[in-house]
């Protein structure tokens, strides 16, 4: 009996790797410093709390809604005013979707543009990752 357990401990836990190698948990995030060669829009809602809080989950989740409802098109994309992981403050995120422009899809309520003007540099991180299993935080140095 107890080896019936074993053999199925392991299996289970070789299942949840693979689970989580699929939906690309072992992934590193890609960070590198640009300059914008055209302006770079984002359609979402802005926060300003506790970067663990269930209202900054929600807002990433009506963002994945919002996408993949087709109500709006683009990329989720984040605007991070502030570190908070390094601060003592709270976090300052705008949360959405990076969008074409400004005037071919019409906002969901709540939204609003904010928008890097071109020439702007900035720090640009991407993963490909569910955000299931996407880091909650990493350190940019």
């Amino acid at each position: 009996m107890n080896r019936v357990f074993l053999i199925l401990s392991l299996l289970l836990i070789v299942a949840v790797g693979v689970a989580y190698y699929v939906l690309g948990g072992f992934k590193q995030a890609e960070v590198k410093l640009e300059t914008t060669a055209q302006p770079i829009f984002l359609a979402g809602s802005y926060f300003e709390g506790a970067g663990n809080s269930e209202e900054f989950g929600n807002l990433t989740r009506k963002a994945y809604e919002i996408r993949s409802s087709g109500k709006l098109r683009g990329t989720f994309g984040n605007i991070f005013y502030n570190d908070p992981a390094s601060s003592s403050e709270a976090a300052k995120v705008f949360v959405g979707l990076v969008v074409d422009d400004t005037i071919s899809q019409q906002l969901p309520a709540g939204y609003r543009y904010r928008a890097f003007p071109a020439g702007q540099r900035v720090l640009h991180a991407t993963i490909e990752a569910s955000y299931l299993v996407a880091p909650t935080n990493f350190t940019l140095a």
